[in-house]
């Protein structure tokens, strides 16, 4: 049996889908009748509240209406259909890769236009999030063609990336233990440029008992060893740093293998790694720190690994301890110094230098948003979930407001 839908189907999937929508709608509004004016815009309108509610309507609907013959298979594959945001993967003309949230991968066929057509507005981003619903149908997948479409942020393309290559068709070795790059960047706000100098040479030999915090997060059954530098280092300095490679290389050389858990003072380390200079020229250069790690699981708990990075970012919670072990480091700093300092939790970036990059430009937008508002800058450190995506704007001149009264 073909896969592709024939010109009927496609008539009668498409009058079905309004039907069941508009049946949806109005027994939800309690009306008779509605004019719809753009069929497209009210399906995507109704998908969601139709789709959580999916039995009980179909249900009412067939002891309203009944079940028409031509129908029958059109409901039993709407009644498994999968309504969600998806990453497109790639595409051709009649078949496209999606991913779901969990990176589950899923073939897909167009039921009427071509994919070229359906994906032109988003040919040029790369692994675009769009919305749709996957319907299984004669042995395939469909997708019902109302596609709101938006760019997926960096993060969520590295992890695709990486999974996309580690679920490749290509048969692959047994299981082996990997090292990941590990990285805790801070801005650091300073009230004069001097103390700048200062504060790095302090940040080399900082307490190990703020380290050892850190350890408590990663405390995971999937995570074999777990090993940072006692020292932050100049964010900037690290991105100068175009050999990341051997900076990994020899942080994992140095470690201690027997312990689950390890701090390494810089002095070991600056044996064996020369810093870089920065050699940008802009005054915020100084203010950003990262606190490097190695963490070393198996291969194939990589999936894990991506997993906690992603809740790490996002918990409010898991920030909240982040800053409050930050605030204290800095704290015993200041007192030792007497600097009038505010450091601010940005998050933990993995896997290369580039990361740290995407981090600090994250950060970077959002202070320009504020003003530059020590205060609103500060809430980035816990809340820094409540920020991302389109409520971002919308939020901050809600605050802006209430700071300038």
């Amino acid at each position: 049996m073909s896969n592709r839908l024939t010109k009927k189907e496609i008539s009668d999937f498409s009058d079905f889908y309004l039907e069941i929508m508009s049946f949806s709608y109005m027994n939800r509004m309690q009306i008779k009748e509605y004019y719809i004016d753009d069929k497209v815009q009210f399906i995507s309108n109704e998908r969601s509240f139709f789709y959580k509610n999916r039995h009980s309507i179909i249900s009412e609907y067939i002891k309203i209406k009944g079940a028409l013959k031509s129908y029958k298979k059109f409901i039993k594959a709407i009644e498994k259909g999968i309504y969600h945001d998806f990453y497109l993967v790639s595409y051709t003309s009649n078949c496209a890769i999606l991913a779901d949230t969990s990176y589950r991968l899923y073939s897909v066929k167009p039921y009427a236009e071509s994919f070229d057509k359906l994906f032109d507005k988003v040919k040029n981003m790369e692994y675009p999030i769009v919305r749709t619903t996957i319907i299984p149908y004669k042995n395939s997948y469909i997708i019902d063609g109302i596609l709101p479409m938006q760019e997926s942020h960096s993060l969520t393309k590295k992890m695709l990336k990486r999974f996309i290559k580690k679920h490749s068709p290509i048969p692959k070795k047994s299981s082996s233990v990997i090292s990941i790059p590990i990285h805790i960047n801070v801005f650091v706000h300073s009230f004069e440029d001097s103390y700048y100098d200062t504060l790095e040479h302090n940040l080399l030999s900082i307490s190990e008992n703020f380290t050892k915090t850190i350890f408590s997060i990663f405390d995971k059954e999937f995570i074999d060893n777990v090993s940072f530098l006692s020292v932050f280092l100049s964010s900037f300095s690290l991105l100068e740093d175009k050999d990341e490679d051997d900076f990994s290389k020899k942080l994992n050389t140095i470690k201690d293998n027997f312990n689950r858990f390890n701090i390494t003072s810089f002095h070991k380390f600056k044996k064996i790694y020369k810093r870089k200079k920065s050699q940008k020229e802009e005054d915020n250069t100084k203010m950003f720190y990262t606190l490097c790690g190695i963490i070393e699981i198996e291969e194939d708990k990589q999936d894990d690994f991506d997993r906690l990075i992603y809740k790490i970012n996002r918990d409010k919670k898991i920030r909240e301890k982040i800053t409050t072990g930050i605030e204290t480091l800095f704290t015993e700093v200041d007192k030792r110094e007497n600097l009038d300092i505010e450091p601010m939790f940005i998050g933990v970036s993995s896997y290369d230098f580039e990361s740290i990059d995407d981090s600090i430009n994250h950060f970077l937008e959002f202070s320009k948003l504020t003003k530059y508002s020590i205060e609103l800058m500060k809430y980035y450190s816990i809340h820094r979930n409540k920020i991302i995506g389109q409520a971002f704007k919308l939020l901050f001149k809600n605050f802006l407001k209430k700071s300038e009264k």
